[in-house]
């Protein structure tokens, strides 16, 4: 079937170039049916998609690293919260507020 379709593209394109009186070699019809040809464009674009993911694919073995953070600061706080309101008093709570 795909023999066929590059046959009549590239009896088209002859076609097309005789009524021009134009010389052609047999190796240039066959580059422009070729290139010309819908079903070997496609499968041209198919072997490229299957590359993208394949290179895709790689990057799922590379380990992924995320960082995310949060920060406030009130100018004016209603309520004041120290570290020892959060862990208590202890030393590690001094050495923190000093």
């Amino acid at each position: 079937m795909k023999k066929l379709s590059i046959i009549i593209s590239l009896a088209a394109i002859c076609g097309s170039l005789c009524a021009q009186a134009q010389d052609i070699s047999l190796k240039d019809c066959l580059e422009m049916g070729a290139n010309n040809d819908v079903g070997l464009r496609n499968a041209r674009l198919d072997v490229l998609a299957a590359k993208e993911q394949q290179a895709e694919a790689r990057w799922e073995y590379v380990p992924r690293v995320s960082l995310s953070g949060f920060g406030y600061y009130a100018l004016n706080p209603l309520l004041r919260i120290t570290v020892k309101d959060v862990i208590g008093n202890s030393d590690a709570a001094n050495e923190i507020n000093n």
